[in-house]
């Protein structure tokens, strides 16, 4: 039985390494997309006060995603 803790244990023991690089990983690029995260929501947040100006320019989120998807691949849809 002790045996076959410790077998279990050195498993766990690897894992848990494993874990803790892929962690890492994660947060590396978790902290590349938080520049474009951070200047998508000011662009949201600014067109959606832009019917506070006026009701006219009243935005689906359909056309948001749209202009955003065509900023982030270059392309140009409206």
């Amino acid at each position: 039985m002790l045996a076959e803790a410790k077998i279990t244990g050195d498993e766990i023991a690897l894992r848990m390494k494993e874990s803790v690089a892929a962690e890492a990983e994660i947060d590396r690029t978790r902290a590349t997309f938080r520049p474009v995260a951070f200047r998508a929501q000011i662009l949201f947040f600014t067109i959606v006060d832009l019917a506070v100006i006026d009701p006219m320019y009243q935005y689906s989120l359909q056309w948001f995603s749209s202009l955003f998807g065509g900023s982030v691949d270059g392309s140009q849809k409206t």
